[in-house]
């Protein structure tokens, strides 16, 4: 039988070795019988006392090495954090933000962590990925209207960056509302979608860098158009 507490404190000892500082236990996730399809064991954890920066460590394989994304989780919710108040400004109805960003290599610079996030992005040589997950408090509204707020926030992405971008916006009723929070507070270190919330008349709306955008009637002929 797995030895799992001898594991998951390997886990701590080997972030809190690697990185210094005192970092909080807060899951760990036994692999399944194949774990090469799988992955492996994995233990979310955060710095102490910054619950908002939740990241994995990772077992190898059938070794007794680890691995995790500290520094990608790090640069994404610094990331949210520098530009959250720009997109909550598109609307005036309450948004919930989280951007990912999604790195073709792995991360290996510790100054990552102390580093302006913008800065931090343009020194990376690979490629990266753009995420940004929206929660839109309230039921959708009319497709005209909702055109234009999708609108204004490709805009906003094509000024933000050139890199590719993928943004999905979900309109999350009032009561699920507190759980999509909660939910995007780890968007950035999982595989998130919104069908996470378990509510399938959630309505979701997405566009991508390579739309071919002019204006807002794209996103009109994207929800069924005009409605009577």
């Amino acid at each position: 039988m797995k030895n799992d507490k001898k594991t998951a404190a390997e886990m701590l000892d080997y972030v809190q070795t690697k990185y210094g500082g005192s970092f909080t236990a807060e899951a760990f996730e036994e692999s399944g019988l194949m774990p090469e399809l799988y992955g492996s064991d994995k233990m979310m954890v955060h710095p102490a006392g910054q619950p908002e920066l939740p990241f994995y460590v990772y077992k190898k394989g059938k070794t007794d090495s680890y691995t995790d994304n500290y520094l990608e989780a790090s640069l994404s919710v610094h990331y949210t954090d520098k530009h959250i108040a720009e997109v909550m400004q598109l609307d005036e109805r309450d948004i919930a933000v989280k951007f990912r960003l999604g790195f073709a290599g792995t991360l290996d610079d510790k100054s990552l962590l102390d580093a302006d996030p913008d800065t931090a992005l343009s020194a990376i040589s690979h490629p990266t990925m753009l995420y940004l997950y929206t929660g839109v408090k309230g039921s959708k509204g009319d497709n005209r209207t909702e055109s234009e707020f999708l609108h204004r926030l490709y805009r906003y992405m094509m000024e933000l960056t050139d890199r590719d971008f993928t943004v999905v916006v979900a309109y999350i009723d009032e009561e699920d509302y507190e759980k999509a929070d909660r939910l995007l507070r780890i968007a950035h270190t999982v595989n998130f979608s919104w069908s996470m919330l378990d509510d399938p008349e959630v309505s979701v709306a997405w566009f991508e860098r390579g739309d071919d955008v002019q204006d807002a009637s794209f996103f009109l002929q994207r929800l069924g158009g005009e409605q009577g």
